[in-house]
């Protein structure tokens, strides 16, 4: 804590406390605001990632979809592929928690 010597008296100086006290919660709230950013800017680009490598995946199936028109057992095989695809996609949303917004 700052310690100033003042001849303002004793009330100054409780408030001139009350003052740094204040400004020093103020700067603690302002430094967990700037960690719950970095981890919220990580928690997007993690999502991001995952979402570009869906969109990949289900182009790839639809593509090879495409190319195997008429091969009944190759049509089977990707329908497969994309049960199990869209399983673990549906299975991953849940599992990631959604928080409740801060007042």
């Amino acid at each position: 804590m700052i310690r100033i010597q003042t001849e303002l008296g004793p009330v100054t100086l409780a408030l001139f406390d009350r003052l740094v006290t204040a400004l020093e919660t103020i700067n603690e709230r302002i430094d967990h605001m700037a960690l719950d950013f970095t981890e919220l800017t990580a928690k997007v680009a993690k999502i991001d990632g995952s979402i570009a490598s869906a969109v990949v995946a289900f182009h790839a199936i639809a593509d090879a979809l495409a190319n195997a028109a008429g091969d009944q057992a190759t049509i089977a095989q990707l329908a497969a592929d994309l049960d199990q695809h869209a399983d673990a996609l549906a299975a991953a949303i849940p599992a990631t928690p959604t928080p409740a917004p801060t007042p």
